[in-house]
């Protein structure tokens, strides 16, 4: 008789991991749906190779259009685009794009050792006086062009150096 309690009270202790695990998994998918944002499409010249950066919400700027269900960003040769629409946050699938005149190449936003293009994307805002800057970073290139320029830059602390690398290299 104590064994089928036993057998009963696993059984039942193993049901009710289940519910919480499934409970648990619905509120994480239902708390990221209420933070979706509209998804950005990022226009990037062609052959860019180096750290891009955004500054939001500066004035006398134009806002990003909304085109085709996406706020399209369109990175100047520099790498230094300012807007003054506002930083949003959230969940979305993001587009990244070199800009071929009137053709785009997708580049790919993947994991290390998959091919990707785009590295290190980051956002943060830094008070000075009355002052503040909200901003976005990302890093475009090859991993090993990643490793090789990008990186240096994450460690020297502060924030990257901006602007296509012409290194004869690449």
């Amino acid at each position: 008789m104590q064994a089928k309690l036993k057998i009963m009270m696993n059984a039942n202790l193993a049901i009710l991991i289940r519910i919480l695990a499934v409970v648990g998994a619905t509120f994480n998918v239902v708390s990221c749906q209420t933070n979706l944002r509209i998804p950005h499409r990022y226009l990037i010249p062609d052959r860019y190779v180096g750290w891009v950066r955004i500054d939001f919400e500066v004035r006398g700027t134009t806002e990003i259009n909304l085109e085709n269900g996406f706020r399209v960003f369109r990175i100047p040769e520099n790498g230094n685009l300012q807007t003054s629409s506002k930083l949003t946050y959230g969940v979305a699938l993001d587009e990244y794009y070199y800009d071929i005149g009137n053709d785009l190449r997708k580049l790919p936003h993947t994991g290390f050792g998959k091919g990707g293009m785009i590295w290190a994307g980051f956002n943060g805002s830094r008070t000075e006086g009355q002052t503040t800057q909200i901003y976005e970073y990302f890093f475009v290139g090859t991993e090993e062009q990643f490793e090789r320029f990008g990186k240096p830059d994450l460690s020297a602390g502060g924030r990257p150096n901006v602007g296509n690398i012409r290194a004869p290299e690449l």
